[in-house]
């Protein structure tokens, strides 16, 4: 099994969403797998569906940086939610419920006049 590079990294992060992992795959001599599986350790989205992802906006709050965040068993446990649902929630593929925010911003310990204010940061900065 070879390395990734930060050239085969680039090239997977800048054609994730456009090219399927096979094609991928093909184009840097690794398997179909292989890519899915660099795609999900390195968080790369590869099908966003939402605007705002409210999962990693939490994050950024709670950790300073989403990435920063290394979920374990017992958190989905404790949170009531799947591996799976976390990180389709988390690359942005869809929304979570009203029930499965509210359960996060509980379990970060993130208040809605929190949330609130870093929405409000952004707008100032996003029109620097």
């Amino acid at each position: 099994m070879s390395a990734w590079s930060k050239e085969d990294k680039k090239f997977v992060t800048e054609n994730a969403g456009k090219l399927s992992f096979e094609e991928m795959g093909s184009h840097l001599g690794k398997t179909k797998n292989a890519v899915h599986l660099f795609v999900h350790r390195n968080r790369i989205p590869y099908k966003p569906a939402v605007k705002v992802n409210l999962i990693t906006e939490l994050l950024d709050i709670a950790f300073i940086k989403a990435d920063y965040f290394k979920p374990t068993k017992d958190f989905f446990s404790e949170i009531g939610m799947t591996q799976m649902r976390f990180w389709a929630l988390y690359r942005g593929e869809c929304s979570p419920t009203q029930e499965e925010y509210e359960n996060l911003k509980k379990h970060f310990g993130v208040t809605s006049e929190r949330v609130f204010n870093n929405r409000q940061l952004s707008l100032f900065d996003s029109n620097k």
